[in-house]
């Protein structure tokens, strides 16, 4: 059963992002990324203003960003055409920061990702984790400590934020990624 507890968190929109350079404004420290694109998700790490990704995919195929870490997440989509038709040249967002505090009820929760064993087309700092009915993901070395199994695989933790009701019941407004790291399961 997950459990409520309370934080300090607070918001910052982020509007109109046409390239990475962008970023760095908003970024301190090192963040795990995760990028989405119409054709596949690039996991990665970003620090001192340079991702650290297997392959940096164009600017503008990205359908979504998350940079996280315990602290922050900085979190861009790419909207709708102004026109209504379409997709927007550029993305949108928020920065949502937070810190020991209880302004805000919370729920932790942790996810399974898909890969229970490792697959073809290692390289260096990345390796493939897949499922036998053909999915896979292409993950850091350095989020693996230990083997890809069954039993231990890559869990993405998120924070997922309540907001009360004028009728005094608590639901979901907002969510983000905390880490992604190797647990038993």
């Amino acid at each position: 059963m997950y459990e409520i507890s309370k934080i300090k968190s607070n918001t910052t929109p982020i509007d109109n992002i046409i390239d990475y350079g962008q970023l760095n404004q908003y970024l301190e420290g090192k963040y795990q990324v995760m990028i989405t694109c119409f054709d596949k998700i690039c996991l990665g790490e970003y620090a001192d203003g340079s991702f650290k990704l297997e392959a940096l995919p164009a600017f503008n195929t990205i359908q979504s960003m998350r940079l996280f870490n315990a602290e922050m997440e900085l979190y861009l989509w790419r909207a709708a055409a102004d026109d209504g038709f379409g997709q927007a040249d550029y993305l949108t967002g928020r920065i949502r920061k937070d810190e020991p505090g209880e302004d805000c009820p919370v729920v932790e929760a942790e996810q399974i990702l898909i890969g229970s064993k490792k697959g073809e087309g290692a390289t260096d700092d990345y390796m493939v984790i897949k499922e036998d009915r053909g999915f896979e993901l292409k993950v850091p070395k350095a989020w693996c400590p230990r083997e890809i199994s069954d039993r231990s695989r890559l869990i993405l933790r998120s924070r997922n934020y309540l907001q009360e009701w004028d009728n005094g019941q608590l639901s979901y407004c907002d969510h983000r990624f905390v880490s992604i790291e190797q647990k038993e399961v």
